[in-house]
């Protein structure tokens, strides 16, 4: 299985509960609160979050080439105060998250239906946890590498189109490259709901999900919407990319640049809200 493949069938089994098929466990399962989960950072406002210990051990991540990590992480929640007293800049990546934002999308639909659409996307971000993650070695990289601690945020994002293209929300793990703080999440396309389509074969067995990536600078707010679906049954073609919103509108983007309509694989394009029916169909 190629990289995206696996990168993305285990973004979408973790957003199923299923994490576990990942080498992971379930966001808040070690801490045995269920649903009852830290209230976050206030953003704004400088509120801390009360620390605990939000994911246990065995994680490995993923270089974005298929390969494994050679680090194990441990992740605990901490509060501004205990990640800014160990020299972490989170008053600056904090001040980059708007409490609430509206842009400019543009919609690429399938088969070229007419111009490329635009729109207006309102996101508003609900919660931010701030998350500590303690390396080591996994037994085969002992001596030969370093684990370095991370800090990324976890935030509760959620999107509403104006056009009734997509609503929802989100959760994403965000990682400051030191510029901007970027990073993505998937839920699967039940839990969404808007006009914009997936490309699906509901005879065989498959995953599908949205997939929202978000990037925040001082000057711009930009990101993607985009849904696939992702076969399990190892057939070709293994997945189908559906339609997608991107914001700001990136330059060059032709019509002719979106999935086709029949690609002759039996398939059939849904909006999330029909297919959502469709699943509850008997």
């Amino acid at each position: 299985m190629n990289a995206r493949l696996q990168r993305w069938r285990c973004a979408v089994l973790g957003a199923l509960w299923f994490a576990t098929a990942c080498g992971g466990t379930e966001r808040g399962a070690a801490s045995g609160a269920g649903d009852e989960r830290d209230p976050g950072v206030e953003i704004g406002d400088g509120t801390a979050p009360t620390d605990g210990v939000e994911l246990g051990g065995g994680q490995t991540s993923d270089f974005g080439d298929g390969v494994e990590s050679p680090c194990d992480y441990v992740t605990e929640t901490v509060s501004r105060e205990a990640a800014r007293a160990e020299g972490w800049p989170v008053d600056t990546d904090l001040a980059l998250l708007p409490p609430l934002a509206e842009v400019g999308l543009q919609r690429q639909s399938a088969g070229c239906e007419g111009e490329l659409e635009a729109g207006l996307l309102r996101l508003e971000l609900e919660r931010v946890e701030i998350r500590l993650a303690q390396g080591t070695p996994i037994p085969e990289a002992a001596g030969r590498v370093e684990c370095g601690p991370l800090l990324t945020y976890g935030v509760d994002v959620a999107i509403d189109a104006a056009d009734g293209s997509i609503a929802g929300r989100f959760y994403l793990e965000l990682a400051s490259d030191g510029e901007r703080l970027q990073g993505s999440g998937v839920e699967p396309a039940e839990r969404v709901q808007g006009t914009l389509r997936l490309h699906v074969d509901r005879r065989r067995p498959h995953l599908a999900g949205a997939n929202l990536t978000l990037a925040f600078t001082r000057s711009e707010l930009s990101g993607e919407l985009s849904l696939v679906v992702f076969y399990t049954d190892q057939r070709e073609p293994l997945l189908h990319d559906g339609e997608r919103l991107s914001w700001p509108p990136p330059p060059g983007a032709r019509c002719a640049d979106a999935p086709p309509l029949d690609d002759g694989s039996g398939s059939e394009w849904l909006s999330l809200d029909a297919y959502r029916e469709a699943l509850r169909a008997p």
